[in-house]
């Protein structure tokens, strides 16, 4: 999973350096863009789209057979009838091209979280860096470290705990630590625990859609999936997820009206894909 999130975190990154001292919803806006039409060439390209009109030609046929039939309750029926299957025909019909947007739209937003889902801290921020340890060797560690560059101040020796076991959970041993950013930029802290070692990244800035993750992923495989700008540890690593708290929320306001980013690209890519569909020539519902 992190090759393809790394060249996913590279192509995005080089992408959105252009827009990253833009205004939050004018980024979001050709993002939006950009998911709206590409979804349309998707979608025409990967369903079947003379079967999509014999469909709407049967909707047409219902709909025009209760307007002339109104008084007959057979036909009225029947039309009612032919509704229901022909939307449940658009429905199957829609599976397909759904099934091969879905990974790319995933990936999309996966890139998109660290950008409009969480702020950058600021200078003067604190922060508790926690890790978990895998359990199978936290018990027999080494001593405890945490490496910080210039522009972080370690306030809090890391020191090691653990979590009760809960029923048949296994118990979780972690790591925690308190640091200070003090200077703009993108910095890196090194944990050190025995012989084993995992990076975190930390970004400080006043730019609010600058590139942020509060977690540096485990080996779970949804933990990849959504957090996936940073190297993720694999299944044998003592180190595993590392994350930050607390961290400030993003937000995003288009017209004047704050909802979240999710929401705000779902409608606008409606909007522009409605707007381009006739351009496109795409059957759809």
């Amino acid at each position: 999973m992190w090759h393809v999130n790394r060249i996913a975190t590279a192509v995005f990154d080089a992408f959105f350096s252009v827009m990253e001292p833009w205004p939050g919803w004018a980024s979001l806006t050709v993002l939006s863009g950009l998911t709206g039409v590409i979804a349309l060439f998707a979608y025409k390209y990967t369903s079947n789209q003379r079967a999509i009109g014999r469909v709407h030609d049967d909707i047409r046929a219902a709909l025009l057979a209760a307007k002339l039939f109104k008084d007959d309750i057979g036909v009225t029926l029947r039309a009612q009838g032919s509704l229901f299957s022909s939307a449940a025909k658009l429905f199957l019909l829609s599976l397909q091209p759904l099934a091969v947007m879905i990974v790319p739209m995933v990936l999309l937003i996966a890139q998109m979280a660290p950008r409009y889902e969480w702020q950058p801290l600021r200078s003067g921020d604190e922060v508790t860096l926690l890790a978990e340890l895998h359990h199978a060797a936290a018990a027999s560690v080494g001593p405890v470290a945490l490496e910080t560059p210039d522009g972080v101040t370690l306030l809090d020796k890391p020191g090691r705990y653990f979590a009760g076991k809960y029923k048949d959970q296994t118990q979780r041993h972690y790591v925690s630590a308190r640091v200070r950013v003090d200077q703009p930029g993108r910095h890196v802290l090194r944990l050190v625990v025995g012989e084993a070692a995992a990076e975190k990244e930390l970004m400080v800035g006043e730019r609010e859609h600058a590139r942020m993750s509060p977690i540096r992923a485990g080996a779970s495989f949804w933990d990849q999936v959504l957090y996936a700008v940073e190297r993720p540890a694999s299944k044998p690593d003592l180190i595993q997820k590392i994350w930050i708290q607390p961290v400030r929320a993003g937000h995003t306001t288009v017209f004047g009206l704050e909802l979240h980013w999710v929401i705000w690209w779902l409608i606008l890519s409606m909007v522009i894909a409605l707007l381009f569909k006739p351009l496109i020539n795409v059957q759809m519902w």
